[in-house]
């Protein structure tokens, strides 16, 4: 039985869609990949919260980065460890750009 449950944000749900959206055209087989690394890595979550990398900067939001292919993801966390869960907060492609500019940044900043 896992020691955490991971929970997913209506913006790492949305950015799962996008991401798939972006490579299934191309290559819907690679796409598919990305979708089982990205739910992988979020199952390792369930027993190792800790694996990410601190961001530092008060937030206690982590960071783990899945490689893919020549780059890979960046899956962005926070770990509540009373109610014993971890949300996923976002994903991206690790060559994405990433700004602070959407309405949910207040909520989910990136």
């Amino acid at each position: 039985m896992p020691d955490y449950e991971v929970r997913w944000s209506k913006p790492a749900i949305n950015d799962l869609v996008r991401l798939k959206s972006f490579i299934e055209p191309k290559n819907p087989k690679a796409a598919q990949k990305s979708i089982e690394l990205l739910q992988k890595t979020a199952n390792l979550l369930e027993a190792t919260p800790l694996l990410g990398v601190e961001l530092g900067d008060g937030s206690h939001r982590r960071e783990l980065y899945p490689p893919f292919g020549k780059s890979g993801y960046v899956v962005r966390y926070r770990i509540h460890k009373r109610k014993k869960y971890v949300l996923i907060l976002r994903i991206w492609h690790s060559k994405e750009k990433r700004t602070a500019t959407t309405p949910l940044a207040k909520w989910f900043p990136v």
